[in-house]
């Protein structure tokens, strides 16, 4: 694969050869999906893990067999194509974890790489000099299911729901600094329809 020069036209990159299961750099059993070579190559330079370049924002048939030679997963990309990375995960199996940043992987020192990958630093935290930029994120949870039951049913599903989101909020504000909006909503409602929307499609209005 070759960077065309900024001053020539035509595509940004040439590939030479079969590329089809993406270019996997480093011999590390953690694979790492980014968009591009130069990231791939950013990535290789950390211990037991392997940039694999997916030459896009999708997950090929191609690509998706070629990695289960790797025993974690993770995808990292920019906050640009969170949408894209989040359907990623849906597609493959095993354990896959997301990281988004504000920067590409080829743009980020070792150090900053490993701590996005190892969670020590927040996903969209990148330090800059002596300043960390830090984006605000807003994030829900939805489970989709249905109930066959009466409405006595249904109320002690409600109850049950209100005892989780409680100990989640207990656990997550404990060991993460998170700030729950809106821990008590457990709304069921009478619905019809084979399943829901795409998660990443909800809105957040004021």
């Amino acid at each position: 694969m070759g960077l065309v020069p900024t001053w020539a036209q035509g595509p940004k990159w040439m590939t030479y050869g079969d590329v089809s299961t993406g270019i996997h750099v480093g011999t590390g059993s953690k694979a790492v999906l980014a968009e591009d070579a130069a990231s791939a190559c950013s990535i290789a330079r950390l211990k037991d893990y392997t940039g694999v370049a997916l030459l896009g924002t999708t997950i090929t048939s191609n690509i998706k067999s070629a990695l289960l030679i790797y025993k974690l997963i993770y995808i990292c990309l920019d906050n640009d194509a969170s949408g894209k990375a989040a359907q990623m995960t849906k597609k493959l199996r095993g354990d896959v974890f997301l990281r988004l940043t504000n920067k590409d992987p080829k743009e980020l020192g070792e150090l900053q790489l490993r701590r996005i990958l190892t969670n020590e630093l927040a996903s969209d935290q990148i330090y800059q000099g002596e300043n960390m930029g830090v984006k605000k994120m807003r994030g829900i949870t939805v489970f989709d299911f249905e109930i066959e039951g009466d409405y006595t049913k249904v109320a002690e599903v409600e109850k049950a729901l209100k005892a989780f989101a409680a100990e989640f909020k207990a656990n997550i504000t404990k060991d993460v600094n998170v700030k729950v909006i809106s821990p008590e909503q457990a709304a069921l409602t009478d619905r019809r329809g084979d399943k829901t929307g795409p998660v990443e499609k909800i809105v957040f209005r004021n």
